[in-house]
């Protein structure tokens, strides 16, 4: 499958209704599967294991999707992450688009090329954005090393 390489200029242009569904139902799952990742991740990888004792205890950053209406927020707490509730993010990623964060999450395109293309927006300190980003991309290649995207 060939990599995508959106321009930071051009919009997405809407989905097809089945396709956007479909899309729609993976975020969802994967939305759902997230906490469960995140809590695992830093027990599979000494890298998120590693990145997790630099952001500190009590950190919290937010997963956002711009029309989807399905936001997430984790909260660093004794060597792992969990759900953080009612609490105020200190860093988010925020995907511009479905389409754009379909394509992350499945393996289309990897997180580093998404963040190139300008994709997705950070918000928060930029300190703690790189160990974020670097957190989330190990993530990401720890449990979709099978996808091309995260082979390289």
């Amino acid at each position: 499958m060939p990599t995508k390489i959106y321009s930071a200029i051009t919009e997405p242009t809407q989905s097809h209704p089945e396709r956007a569904l479909y899309k729609q139902t993976y975020m969802n799952t994967m939305m759902a599967l997230l906490p469960a990742l995140m809590k695992v991740a830093p027990q599979v990888s000494t890298t998120v294991a590693h990145e997790t004792l630099v952001l500190g205890p009590g950190f919290t950053f937010a997963i956002d999707i711009d029309g989807f209406g399905r936001a997430i927020t984790f909260e660093q707490h004794s060597s792992s992450w969990r759900v953080a509730t009612e609490k105020e993010p200190d860093f988010v990623i925020e995907f511009r688009d479905l389409d754009y964060a379909f394509d992350v999450f499945s393996g289309g395109i990897s997180l580093k090329e998404a963040l190139a293309a300008r994709l997705f927006a950070t918000h928060g300190a930029n300190s703690k954005g790189v160990a974020i980003t670097y957190l989330f991309d190990t993530v990401l290649r720890t449990f979709f090393c099978w996808r091309s995207a995260y082979r390289r």
